[in-house]
C-alpha cells in the first residue's frame, strides 16, 4: 500500500511594496509617485506589530552631547600655549583655537563614553582607571603613555610618604591629647 500523501498548507504573507530606487539621471521619475504607498488588498489582515521590549536607559551618544558645548572654550589658554610651543604665533587665530578645543572636547567625551561602556560591561557603576586603559587598548602609544604616567604617579606618592614625618608636630596634630600648659610649665621645643 503506498503511503498517504499529506496535504500541504500554503501560507501566504502580505507582500509589501518595494521602494523604487530613484535614478537621479532619469527625469521621468517623480518623487510624488514613489512617495505614495500602494494600498494593500483588504482580504489579508495586517500583521500586528510586536511590542517593543523596554531597554534600559543608556547614555546619549558622544556626538549628540558635544553639540551643547558650542560657543564656550574648555581648553582655550592651554591650546594657545601648546600652539605657541609648537611654533605658532603668540596669539593664534580664534577659529584655530575653537576647532582644536572642539576636537579635544569630543575626544575626551568619546573616551569617557568608551570607558563607561567598559564599566557597564563589567557590571559596575563607577569608572576605574582600568576602564580607560581598556578604552585605549587599540592605541599603543597612548596606552604606553598612560602606563608611564601611572608609574610616575606611584613614584611621587611614595616620595611624598618618605618626606611626611611626624617631627615638629605637637598635640592634636600628632594625634595625641591636647595638653594644657600652665604658667611656669616648660614649653616643648617645637613651640
Amino acid at each position: 500500500m503506498p503511503p498517504k500523501k499529506r496535504a500541504r498548507k500554503t501560507v501566504t504573507f502580505a507582500r509589501l511594496p518595494r521602494k523604487r530606487k530613484r535614478n537621479f539621471f532619469d527625469s521621468s521619475s517623480s518623487s510624488s509617485e514613489s512617495s505614495k504607498p500602494k494600498p494593500q488588498p483588504e482580504s489579508q489582515p495586517k500583521p500586528e506589530p510586536e511590542p517593543k521590549a523596554k531597554r534600559p536607559k543608556t547614555m546619549t551618544e558622544p556626538r549628540a552631547r558635544a553639540a551643547r558645548h558650542k560657543g564656550q572654550l574648555n581648553f582655550g589658554p592651554e591650546i594657545t600655549s601648546l600652539l605657541y610651543a609648537f611654533g605658532d604665533c603668540p596669539e593664534p587665530l580664534p577659529e584655530t583655537v575653537r576647532v582644536l578645543d572642539e576636537i579635544v572636547t569630543d575626544f575626551i567625551i568619546e573616551t569617557c563614553h568608551a570607558a563607561a561602556r567598559s564599566a557597564a560591561a563589567s557590571r559596575r557603576q563607577k569608572i576605574k582607571v582600568e576602564d580607560f586603559k581598556w578604552a585605549m587598548r587599540s592605541d599603543e602609544m597612548m596606552l604606553g603613555r598612560i602606563r608611564e604616567l601611572m608609574g610616575m604617579d606611584k613614584e611621587l606618592k611614595e616620595a611624598r610618604k618618605q618626606f611626611s614625618t611626624e617631627e615638629g608636630k605637637v598635640g592634636l596634630e600628632r594625634g595625641g591629647r591636647k595638653r594644657k600648659f600652665r604658667e611656669g610649665d616648660e614649653l616643648p621645643e617645637g613651640l
